[in-house]
């Protein structure tokens, strides 16, 4: 088996325990290949997701922030962490990663949704109207 047919099924392995709630394993599977290899983006990003899902967003924050030093321009990666950071109560940071991955793909639907949500929370209603109407729809 190839060093790259073995991380596949241990990435196929981590997203199929991720989805049975086995959260502990696949961030077990997912360690062993970012240890192979911590320049392999999508484990990062995948092992943040379950970090995010579990509730931690440190180490969630953590993996969106490498992914994003692996790939500066990975829209996905600014939105997760700006998830995370509206999980821990960190508002503005959050609201920072969500108009980034909106600079990045100004088509990221995601993004525009979690702004205006974040917008609201904050009780900038208006703000959230106008990011609405910005989504090309």
């Amino acid at each position: 088996m190839t060093s790259k047919d073995r991380r596949d099924e241990l990435f196929a392995n981590a997203m199929s325990n991720l989805m049975k709630d086995k959260l502990g394993i696949s961030i077990d599977l997912l360690d062993e290949i970012i240890h192979a290899d911590s320049d392999d983006r999508l484990a990062v990003l995948a092992r943040g997701s379950v970090y995010l899902k579990m509730g931690n967003t440190k180490n969630a924050i953590d993996d969106f922030s490498r992914a994003l030093e692996i790939d500066s321009k990975h829209p996905k990666a600014f939105h997760l962490r700006g998830l995370a950071h509206e999980m821990a109560g960190e508002d503005d940071e959050a609201l920072k990663d969500f108009n980034r991955a909106i600079d990045i793909d100004s088509e990221y639907g995601a993004a525009f949704y979690s702004r205006a949500t974040l917008l609201t929370k904050m009780g900038q209603e208006e703000l959230a109207y106008n990011a609405e109407a910005d989504f090309p729809f």
